[in-house]
C-alpha cells in the first residue's frame, strides 16, 4: 500500500465518528462517550512524545497503542473532580473507543487495512499491562488534616464577612467529617442532598450511581459517625436556608439562592487544609483509601471494605489495600500457628485420654 492511501490519525477519527456503523452495537450515549474518548487519545497523542501526532497517518501506529494509551489513562483525573482518578468503567469505555477505530480501520476502509498491524495484536498488548493501579498510599498525617477545621473557631461578629466565614469554616468541618466517615468519592459527597442525611440526625444514607457501559444501577449505603453528623448539624443550623443540596457556596446575597458546592470546590477545601498543616500532596481521594485502611485494620474483611466503598469486585479492593491484607494475613497465620512440641503434646493428650 502506498502512503498516500493512508489517512492521517485526525481524518481516521473524523472519518469513524461520521459512520453511523462505528459501533451497532453501543447506545447514543455510548457514541457520545466514544467522542469524548477520542478527544482523550488525541490528546494523548499530542502529549507523548514516543507516540506519532494526530497529523500523522494511521500507518504510524502500532501495536503498542492501546497498551501505550491505557497506561496514559490510569494517571489522568476528571476535570470535574481534581485529584481522582478515572473509573475503572470510564477507562474501559474509553479504550473500547479506540479499539473501535482501529477496527474501523482494519476493517471498513476499502480493501486493505489501513493499520501495519491486527486489533487482536493491539488487544494482546493491553493485557501485558499489570491490572492493579499504582495505588499511592495516603499521606500518614492525613489525621491532621482531617482536624483542622475543627481546631478553628468560626466567628461570632454579625458583618457579612465574618459570617460567611462562619458559615465556610462550619460547611468545610462538615466535609472533611463526611468524607472521612464515609469513604464516599468527591462526586457523592458534593451530590449529598439535606433529606439523604436527614440534616445531620441520619447515621446512614443510600448513594445511587450509574456504572458500566449499559448504565446499570449500582446502590451502597454509606455510614456516618456522630462527629460527622454533628457537625453536619451545626452547619446547617447555621445556615437558616431551605436550599436542598448539603453542602453550598456562600456567595449569594439571598440565603434561598445558594448554589450547590462544586467538586473543584471542595478539593480546594482539602488543598487549604492540607496546606495549612503541612500536608500539601493531600487529595480528596486519601479520605477514601485511609478510611478503607482504617476500617481494614480494626478488623473488618476485605469484603466488608468491598461493599462501605463501593467497589465493583472484592478483587479491586485487595489489589488496592494488599499491603494491609498481607499484614493482616501475616498476623493471624503466626497467631494461630502453635509449635511442634504442642502438636507433639495434643497427640499424647489424645492417646491418653482418647
Amino acid at each position: 500500500m502506498s502512503e498516500e492511501s493512508y489517512l492521517t490519525i485526525a481524518e481516521a477519527i473524523d472519518l469513524f465518528l461520521a459512520a453511523p456503523e462505528q459501533d451497532p452495537l453501543a447506545t447514543p450515549e455510548t457514541h457520545r462517550t466514544y467522542r469524548t474518548a477520542l478527544r482523550a487519545f488525541l490528546h494523548f497523542l499530542k502529549e507523548s512524545e514516543e507516540t506519532p501526532s494526530p497529523t500523522g497517518t494511521t500507518d504510524s501506529l502500532s501495536a503498542g497503542i492501546l497498551r501505550a494509551f491505557y497506561v496514559w489513562l490510569l494517571e489522568q483525573e476528571p476535570e470535574h473532580a481534581p485529584g481522582e482518578k478515572l473509573s475503572d468503567a470510564t477507562v474501559s469505555t474509553y479504550l473500547a473507543a479506540v479499539t473501535s477505530l482501529l477496527r474501523f480501520l482494519e476493517l471498513r476502509l476499502g480493501d486493505a487495512s489501513k493499520l501495519t498491524f491486527t486489533v487482536e495484536q493491539a488487544r494482546d498488548r493491553v493485557g501485558e499491562v499489570p491490572t492493579g493501579r499504582v495505588v499511592r498510599r495516603p499521606p500518614s498525617r492525613i489525621p491532621l488534616v482531617m482536624t483542622y477545621y475543627d481546631k478553628l473557631s468560626p466567628p461570632t461578629e454579625a458583618t457579612p464577612r465574618q459570617a460567611k466565614r462562619r458559615l465556610d469554616i462550619l460547611r468545610n468541618r462538615a466535609i472533611l467529617h463526611v468524607l472521612y466517615s464515609t469513604g464516599a468519592r468527591i462526586s457523592e459527597v458534593a451530590a449529598l442532598n439535606r433529606t439523604d442525611v436527614e440534616d445531620g440526625h441520619a447515621d446512614e444514607a443510600l448513594i445511587v450511581s450509574r456504572k458500566g457501559r449499559r448504565r446499570e444501577m449500582k446502590e451502597r449505603h454509606v455510614y456516618f459517625t456522630s462527629e460527622a453528623q454533628a457537625a453536619i448539624r451545626a452547619y446547617l443550623e447555621a445556615r437558616g436556608d431551605r436550599v436542598s443540596a448539603l453542602f453550598v457556596s456562600h456567595r449569594a446575597k439571598d440565603p434561598e439562592r445558594r448554589r450547590r458546592l462544586s467538586t473543584r470546590s471542595i478539593w480546594q477545601v482539602v488543598k487549604e487544609a492540607g496546606k495549612a498543616v503541612g500536608v500539601a500532596e493531600i487529595m480528596p481521594h486519601h479520605f477514601r483509601h485511609y478510611r478503607g485502611s482504617v476500617l481494614l485494620e480494626q478488623g473488618l474483611s476485605l469484603a466488608q471494605v468491598q461493599e462501605v466503598l463501593g467497589h465493583e469486585s472484592v478483587d479491586t479492593t485487595r489489589r488496592t489495600y494488599i499491603h494491609l491484607d498481607r499484614g493482616k494475613l501475616k498476623a493471624d497465620v503466626l497467631a494461630h500457628s502453635p509449635s511442634p512440641a504442642d502438636l507433639e503434646r495434643e497427640i499424647k493428650e489424645r492417646d491418653i485420654f482418647g
